[in-house]
């Protein structure tokens, strides 16, 4: 209930809704939304406890508060809402003090309960979800992109920066208090230039982490002792989990190239960067060497779908993939095999080599996908 009482005490509103589809997928779009908390709406649902448990994890993973209104009155019943992390219990069915003192709040684990007045109510059905999952994919809260140049992206959060693979040009302005995280997939040059590390030096970056995939020559890793601030170095290897600082968690997977692939999870959502993990078959290369390609990659990209449906984890928020023009007519085959297997939220095509037309064919050959493929130039640049 954090979060509603920090909004009573600054003098605000909170607004939240009534939940009465028991799915992780709608209790992320009230999230979507833009919502303070929900109320799983047990009374009036035919869903029980165990749909009210996903809910209500997908809060907590999206920071919102759940509420629980529970279809009766007793001890048990509180209990075992508040056992699988109900912030807030809602009584049916009160009409008077007297019976609100009846309530066995005592033997349960409650001090205090309050219930906030909010402005207006709503009920989510089908239709209004469809709409408020399609309204996402114009916006990212709390993650701001900009596109550096072939597979660079600076992500920006309220807590950090996360820079993946940075091959050339400038950054735009930082905040040199801010962490930031600088991700290298592996040591292809247009993956990885140490330049960024003195870049980031005269920009005065006070706390710099280098996550480095284990293939880089370690003679190229940067200098911890001249660099002015806080560096650290992280060397990560494919099949691997690491946790970093700024409650971020990374998960890396092996590249159909060299190097891996970059999965985080971090406060603000779920990010994934694939390095050159794509599905690499070449016109005039051996039929064996291509099948053995595809088979690999979609192994790959099986993983990362197994991993987020065992984390309860319903889409990724950012996805940063290759749509290469030089496979010709096989351009668009990891993209689609992706698409295909992850739910994901926003998609910003990568290592085109210049030619950003290939996005808009891809659109053109795949228009179910508008609103989720971005236009990769236009980000940071304020025309997203």
């Amino acid at each position: 209930m954090k979060l509603i009482a920090d909004r009573l005490k600054n003098g605000e509103k909170p607004i939240g809704t009534f939940l009465n589809l028991g799915s992780q997928t709608a209790a992320e779009c009230v999230a979507i939304a833009g919502m303070d908390y929900f109320i799983v709406d047990l009374e009036h649902s035919p869903f029980g406890l165990a749909e009210a448990a996903d809910c209500i994890r997908m809060a907590k993973l999206k920071g919102i508060s759940p509420l629980v209104r529970i279809p009766e009155i007793s001890r048990a019943n509180i209990l075992k809402h508040l056992d699988v992390g109900a912030e807030g219990i809602i009584i049916p069915g009160l009409k008077t003090r007297e019976e609100t003192m009846q309530i066995p709040f005592s033997s349960c684990r409650i001090r205090s309960f309050f219930l906030p007045v909010v402005p207006a109510w709503c009920t989510l059905n089908t239709e209004s979800l469809h709409a408020l999952w399609r309204m996402q994919s114009g916006r990212m809260k709390d993650m701001k992109v900009s596109y550096i140049d072939h597979s660079g992206f600076l992500v920006e959060t309220g807590r950090c920066y996360y820079l993946f693979d940075y091959y050339r040009k400038k950054l735009p302005q930082l905040d040199c208090k801010k962490p930031i995280f600088v991700f290298a997939s592996h040591r292809h040059p247009d993956h990885y230039n140490p330049e960024i590390f003195t870049l980031l030096q005269e920009m005065g970056m006070e706390q710099v982490t280098a996550v480095l995939s284990k293939d880089i020559s370690r003679r190229k890793y940067p200098d911890a002792e001249a660099y002015r601030g806080k560096l650290s170095v992280v060397t990560v290897n494919f099949n691997g989990a690491y946790g970093l600082p700024c409650e971020t968690k990374l998960y890396t997977f092996h590249s159909t190239d060299e190097g891996v692939a970059f999965l985080l999870m971090c406060p603000e959502g779920v990010l994934y960067h694939a390095g050159d993990l794509n599905d690499w078959v070449w016109e005039g290369e051996p039929e064996r060497d291509n099948r053995q390609m595809t088979g690999s990659y979609r192994h790959e990209i099986d993983l990362i779908a197994g991993l987020l449906q065992d984390k309860g984890i319903p889409a990724v928020d950012l996805a940063f993939v290759p749509l290469d023009p030089r496979q010709e007519k096989d351009y668009d085959r990891g993209l689609l095999y992706f698409l295909k297997k992850i739910p994901v939220k926003q998609v910003y095509p990568m290592h085109y080599w210049g030619n950003s037309d290939v996005i808009g064919q891809f659109l053109r050959e795949y228009p179910e996908y508008t609103g989720i493929i971005q236009d990769t130039e236009a980000a940071g640049k304020g025309k997203a």
